[in-house]
């Protein structure tokens, strides 16, 4: 469809050509307005997105360097901070204002539609929080996660009937299923061989992890429909269910990790000690606890004894810093969605894969990972994927 002012003046001029037929002859027309001066608070609002979507990448990463024992609590903490945050706003807006910027529609939406966003989230988030924990090369990670382009592709063309889609976004989203399997094959291949330990399974769920996230999306889409939600409202509504769906869904999450239950809410606790700054794990030489260096395996649970030792001391900045970059990065798409529309979001998505991808190699990064050839070869595969899916069919 056309932009709204796009549609407007044609409209009006189909309006001006129908009053001008059999009215008698006028004065020649006045010389065409001069166009509008461009948004130039689409340019900021771009940089923005970019710098803040640059950051959560690189936070989000970066904090599990010294979380590494504690992907549970990184969860909780990352998920529940949006409640008090979003909520400063929503009771007093609702309780104190009159009239109240949050509409009667707004508040009378029913909640279980917030709680059924809030669960979808909330096992996207545990599944992406476990997957960055556990996947040694984060440009992997970055590359993996484009798999949402061709899944919601599918979800949406069974959740609204007369969907349809032209042959380069068709294309684009199989040219992005070959990256994948490009990037896959060598972990999965190392797997079956014995040397690839669980790196491939959580790969694989970096991939699954989109599912719930775009069902998510659809929902929200169908649920809502054309109703106009403010922004902190649904967020804080929708964070809320996540925070209490969060804490059942840590006893799956101390399985996948190999914590016995016994010890889960020990393990949540030192987490939010190491969040302020401070070792629970020690190794002094003979606390085989913390010997191991090379973490936990899924496939082998008897690494659960040989954990890393704590390294504490960045958590407070790391943490905080990607909380930052999270709810900025929120921010910023709802504010691209706003000014650039769709399209515009989709570009700069499509401009930060290579830009994350050789961010996360460079040697100066903790724990920098080489790309190797597959994350190369895969990144210009889905580079080519995602620029066909961008193309459109009516274009030039």
């Amino acid at each position: 469809p056309k932009p709204p002012g796009e549609r407007t003046s044609l409209l009006a001029a189909a309006e001006q050509r129908s009053s001008d037929k059999g009215a008698p002859p006028t004065k020649a027309p006045a010389p065409p307005a001069e166009p509008a001066p461009a948004d130039k608070s689409l340019v900021a609002v771009f940089a923005l997105f970019v710098v803040s979507s640059l950051g959560n990448r690189l936070f989000q990463k970066l904090q599990t360097v010294p979380m590494y024992n504690y992907p549970i609590t990184v969860n909780l903490v990352t998920t529940s901070v949006y409640v008090p945050v979003c909520f400063s706003y929503i009771i007093p807006a609702t309780f104190c204002l009159n009239p109240s910027p949050i509409t009667e529609a707004e508040q009378a939406i029913p909640k279980m539609k917030f709680a059924v966003m809030g669960a979808l989230d909330c096992v996207s988030c545990v599944m992406i929080v476990l997957a960055v924990n556990y996947v040694p090369n984060a440009s992997t990670l970055v590359l993996l996660q484009q798999s949402a382009i061709p899944i919601s592709m599918v979800i949406s063309f069974f959740a609204f009937p007369g969907v349809t889609y032209d042959r380069f976004q068709l294309s684009g989203a199989f040219v992005v299923l070959l990256g994948i399997a490009v990037v896959l094959q060598p972990q999965m291949a190392a797997g079956a061989g014995g040397n690839g330990g669980s790196a491939w399974v959580w790969s694989v769920v970096t991939v699954l992890s989109c599912i719930p996230m775009c069902f998510s999306s659809v929902y929200k889409e169908k649920a809502l429909g054309e109703q106009d939600v403010g922004v902190v409202y649904l967020n804080g509504w929708v964070a809320l269910y996540q925070t209490l769906v969060a804490l059942p869904l840590s006893i799956p999450s101390a399985w996948a990790t190999a914590i016995p239950l016994g010890e889960l809410p020990y393990n949540i606790a030192d987490g939010f000690a190491c969040v302020a700054g401070i070792n629970s794990v020690t190794f002094d030489g003979d606390d085989a606890f913390g010997s191991d260096k090379s973490g936990y395996d899924l496939l082998n649970p008897e690494d659960a004894s040989a954990r890393r030792a704590d390294a504490c001391g960045t958590a407070p900045v790391y943490v905080g810093v990607y909380v930052f970059f999270n709810l900025l990065y929120n921010v910023a798409t709802i504010l691209m969605l706003k000014k650039g529309g769709s399209n515009m979001l989709y570009l700069a998505s499509t401009i930060l894969v290579p830009i994350s991808d050789v961010m996360f190699s460079l040697k100066c990064m903790p724990d920098h990972q080489p790309m190797h050839a597959a994350d190369l070869t895969g990144l210009l595969v889905i580079m080519a994927g995602l620029l066909l899916y961008c193309c459109r069919a009516d274009m030039p």
